[in-house]
């Protein structure tokens, strides 16, 4: 979450190193009549034009508050758009840390949409431009045409010819000392041998040769592996990169620079700074999930006609698809801005809020999987191995504090489960392969009639076959009144197939079997496993739904953060962030989603059995829950709850199983 501000609380203004800026008035009108009175006194006298240069040389600030001017299309008044560039106090310590490392540094820039940034590095190299012998400078982007597109502002070179064309003619070179080409994109000053080059991402950027300063802009979107290349190539040749970006998702150079910049500073506009956009910040921490004004002094009071409306902008956010945490800062321009034709979470992560996680698009709402995670995580009760006893083949639970199970309910003294009624397990298949980079083989154990996780097996070094054997191993374990668990699994590719064939040879039969459903009637088959093929999207969003209402709880911490690795890609297909780059493909190239996908196979296999599963008031298909079970639990949870924020604090817990009494170390759980 961002602070209300990313100036730090001790940071001071060096006067003594701009002192000519306190002159200049910040007010607009007041400026333009500054700038109006400075030009024409300095039209008839030579030595206050060579004055006001030595002034601009010294004080970047001076330079830009009394010369520079920049354009704002958005403005919808025409006589508005062409502005003064005076600094905001928010791009002040921006300013101060890029002078301070400028020409022998590199420097990261982190940011939001629209604050600037991109405007003071070409203001900045402007000013060297003018002035200093031989500077040299190398713009990149993506593309060729996002640096230099002749007339197009939205293009970077174009800024610098806009603030160049409304200087002082005094100011500016002699017509036939400036030399301007689009191809190759370059600034030439013919007076001091100066330029400004522009480049292309995929470019081979090392070979423009040594640069004074390097400006990427939007450097996420570089190409991936350019980026790389880029950084590689050209540390030799330049001291001072500036890396400019918006968030692009995590699979990118840029990324993994800010998040270990190491002694390199990092520049971070966000616009919780911007005075014009974070008027009446506010957060949703009331207890009925109303504005509350972050600090009113300093930002002003909640709009009241925002207020009385905020009930329906509720309801328009959720539908669009946000989560917002209750500590989220949150201002009208921001919330209308959410709302605005085409934005999305995803727009709003990668524009604005500097999220690189929320830019990939995740399937499952960030802020909401936060809350769950925050409401319903608790640590197991214990962790155990899983053994089977040669000589009876009985299978017993065996305290183990790095065990690949991890339970939350009790054991009891015979190491067996202490059953509250039958269980579901959905299992997520891997290749098995143990390596940093493979994923997990995860069986997830549900309550069948709560929809409350008991129970996960995280393993990385099985094989199909030998995670087979476990599996069928925990279906007999967890067995109810003489019949074994509910077993499904994900079957695709090479990895379910020769699952399904270890779990047959074990003749193990209560798994789940796919249904086919035609016209007229739907009827169930001997097809193994719950199949995604062209359907996972489906499979995730019934969980989903299930997930977000309540109806099914997850208690693992680690399986609400595994959630937001299911993300769209560009091409809008759902995948795990594992597909990008995985070491563990299966047989059909398809990568496995671990705790995630278990969750989503164990849902299908409760709703493929509604007879066992509970209705709307809270009891179950065949009956009342069980008293001191997890779903009497619940239902006692909803009626002493007093707010959505409240802990749940149950009565203690009731024995389980005749004289078996409960665990010390059993746990309570909070309603969802």
């Amino acid at each position: 979450m961002i602070a209300p501000s990313n100036i730090a609380a001790d940071w001071e203004f060096p006067e003594s190193l701009y002192p000519f800026w306190p002159e200049v008035p910040t007010d607009v009108s007041a400026n333009i009549e500054y700038r109006a009175n400075l030009r024409e006194r300095a039209a008839r006298d030579n030595g206050l034009q060579r004055d006001l240069i030595v002034m601009c040389r010294y004080d970047t600030l001076f330079f830009f508050g009394a010369f520079l001017w920049c354009v704002e299309p958005r403005e919808s008044r025409g006589d508005l758009r062409i502005r003064p560039f005076i600094p905001r106090p928010h791009q002040l310590p921006a300013i101060v840390t890029m002078d301070h490392g400028w020409g022998k540094q590199d420097c990261l820039w982190e940011k939001s949409r629209g604050e600037g940034a991109t405007y003071l590095l070409c203001g900045r190299m402007l000013k060297d431009w003018l002035w200093e012998k031989h500077f040299k400078a190398g713009i990149a982007s993506m593309t060729l045409a996002a640096v230099d597109t002749l007339g197009e502002l939205s293009s970077v070179m174009p800024k610098i010819d806009f603030m160049l064309e409304h200087l002082p003619v005094w100011m500016q070179p002699p017509a036939h000392k400036l030399r301007r080409t689009t191809q190759p994109p370059l600034i030439h000053n013919l007076l001091n041998g100066s330029t400004i080059r522009g480049y292309s991402a995929t470019d081979d950027l090392g070979t423009g040769g040594r640069m004074t300063v390097w400006l990427w802009d939007e450097m996420a979107k570089f190409p991936v592996g350019k980026d790389q290349a880029a950084l590689d190539s050209t540390a030799p040749t330049s001291e001072c990169r500036h890396m400019v970006s918006t968030y692009k998702g995590t699979n990118n150079a840029y990324y993994r620079l800010i998040r270990n910049p190491g002694r390199t500073p990092v520049i971070r506009m966000h616009w919780v700074d911007n005075p014009e956009r974070n008027r009446g910040l506010f957060t949703c921490s009331d207890v009925n999930g109303m504005p509350v004004a972050v600090d009113a002094d300093r930002y002003g009071e909640v709009p009241a006609d925002f207020l009385a409306e905020w009930p329906q902008v509720l309801e328009e956010l959720s539908a669009r698809g946000y989560a917002f945490n209750y500590d989220q800062y949150l201002s009208a321009w921001y919330v209308y801005e959410c709302l605005r034709p085409g934005n999305t979470p995803r727009t709003m992560a990668q524009e604005y809020d500097m999220d690189p996680q929320g830019t990939e698009s995740s399937f499952f709402a960030r802020a909401k999987v936060e809350f769950l995670r925050q409401r319903s995580a608790i640590e197991p009760s214990g962790r155990y191995s899983l053994v089977q006893d040669d000589a009876t083949g009985d299978y017993e639970l065996y305290a183990n504090p790095v065990g690949p199970l991890r339970l939350w309910m009790d054991v009891d003294r015979h190491n067996q489960p202490c059953m509250e009624g039958p269980v579901v397990i959905g299992c997520d298949v891997s290749q098995g392969v143990a390596s940093d980079t493979s994923t997990n083989s995860v069986a997830a154990i549900f309550e069948l009639h709560s929809g409350m996780q008991i129970g996960e097996y995280v393993v990385r070094d099985e094989d199909p076959r030998e995670f087979a054997e476990t599996a069928v191993g925990l279906a007999t374990l967890f067995s109810w009144q003489d019949k074994t668990a509910y077993l499904g699994w994900e079957h695709e590719g090479t990895v379910g197939t020769r699952f399904f064939k270890r779990v047959r040879e074990l003749n193990f039969h209560h798994y789940y079997r796919r249904w086919k459903i035609d016209a007229k009637k739907k009827t169930r088959t001997e097809q193994p496993g719950v199949s995604t093929s062209g359907q996972k999207d489906v499979i995730l969003g019934d969980f989903r739904a299930a997930y977000y209402a309540g109806k099914c709880t997850i208690v693992s911490a680690e399986g609400h953060d595994e959630l937001l690795q299911f993300i769209y890609d560009d091409n809008g297909k759902l995948i795990n962030t594992h597909e990008k780059n995985s070491d563990d493909p299966s047989g059909t190239g398809r990568s496995h989603a671990d705790r995630g996908m278990a969750y989503a196979v164990a849902w299908a296999l409760c709703l493929d059995k509604p007879s066992l599963r509970r209705s709307d008031d809270g009891e179950e298909g065949s009956g009342p829950a069980p008293p001191g079970s997890i779903a009497a639990r619940r239902q006692q949870s909803r009626e002493r709850e007093s707010s959505r924020f409240n802990r749940f604090n149950p009565p203690p817990r009731s024995s389980r199983g005749g004289n078996r009494s409960a665990s010390p170390g059993s746990r309570h759980l909070p309603e969802p």
